[in-house]
């Protein structure tokens, strides 16, 4: 704010607004630095949505816990329970995973905003997304060049 005052002789009132616009004219430059990451988010039941992080930009999947298994069979009237244990099991035993890995069976969803809606209310939803990276007041990430 000093900077600008003495560069360009622009007052603000507080400094609210001027990260605002600060803000503003960080995402015209375009040069926004992100990365992936995991979220696991509670689901509200009634409205069947899920708060998304701040800095969500694009999401890449949506899945809940339990492994996809052969819950529709010819043979079995319930499906091939022994399906879901074998899905548990191989899911269990694998190691040395990317930490953005995701188990779980993906699940039809729609953004609206900065929440995500779906169809059933499932109690959690695991989301991997690419953000923009934050410092530590939760502003965007600028290296020495771009302050």
């Amino acid at each position: 704010m000093f900077q600008a005052n003495l560069l360009y002789g622009t007052t603000f009132n507080n400094s609210a607004d001027f990260e605002e616009i600060g803000l503003i004219a960080h995402s015209l430059i375009g040069t926004k630095h992100l990365r992936f990451y995991r979220y696991l988010a509670d689901v509200d039941p009634e409205t069947l949505s899920a708060d998304l992080p701040c800095n969500c930009d694009e999401i890449e999947a949506v899945t809940i816990p339990p492994e996809d298994w052969n819950y529709a069979d010819s043979i079995h009237w319930n499906g091939d329970i022994t399906s879901a244990f074998n899905e548990e099991y191989v899911e269990a035993r694998k190691h040395f995973q990317n930490p953005l890995y995701i188990r779980g069976k993906y699940i039809h969803y729609e953004r609206l905003g900065d929440k995500i809606y779906v169809q059933y209310p499932f109690p959690k939803v695991l989301i991997i997304y690419e953000g923009e990276m934050l410092d530590e007041e939760g502003l965007p990430y600028l290296n020495d060049k771009e302050v």
